[in-house]
């Protein structure tokens, strides 16, 4: 992603060179939330290609135990293009968690990191789902199955069919509790 909003001038010559999510910062962080702390290694982080809206990011963390778990970071730029909604991370981050909650196949949200140390912006770590993303199938000249189509329409099916007052934590923490639907109208 490239900063749009932001001039080139205005950073210096270090600040060009930053990476966006530097591998030891991202352990850091780890460290600071996973229970087996500075035990744990990081591995293998890159960049995905594909997606919209943020950075996401593959790599592997090894625990204590000498297991690999495969995660996803979701990170926003530097400067945000959208300003409202679920573009924003920390509101990404509760309404997947929200969505988890209900039962929903999506991968769960763990960790949301808020202006750590030596990264340009704030993100979170995901479980990491089987499959591709979005931006990369249907991107590309392949044909999309008509099943893969079918489990589309399928998930968004059963996405619809959950009742809203299961994101009232969500709805109140970062917009108007009038969204909610009114149990007993008044007439």
């Amino acid at each position: 992603h490239i900063d749009l909003m932001q001039s080139a001038s205005a950073e210096t010559p270090s600040e060009k060179q930053q990476e966006p999510l530097p591998q030891p910062s991202l352990k850091a962080f780890l460290s600071s939330v996973h229970q087996d702390g500075d035990k744990i290694e990081v591995r293998d982080l890159h960049r995905a290609e594909g997606g919209s809206g943020k950075q996401t990011y593959y790599f592997k963390l090894i625990d204590a135990s000498n297991k690999e778990i495969d995660l996803v970071v979701r990170k926003a730029d530097k400067v945000a293009v959208r300003t409202q909604g679920a573009y924003l991370i920390d509101r990404e981050f509760y309404l997947l968690s929200a969505l988890t909650d209900t039962g929903y196949l999506a991968p769960r949200p763990l960790w949301l990191g808020k202006n750590v140390t030596g990264t340009d912006g704030d993100f979170f770590i995901m479980e990491r789902a089987a499959g591709k993303i979005p931006g990369t199938l249907l991107g590309g000249a392949e044909e999309i199955p008509e099943v893969f189509l079918l489990e589309v329409a399928e998930a968004l099916a059963q996405l619809h069919s959950i009742e809203l007052e299961q994101f009232t934590d969500s709805i109140t923490r970062f917009d108007s509790p009038t969204l909610l639907p009114v149990s007993n109208p008044v007439a």
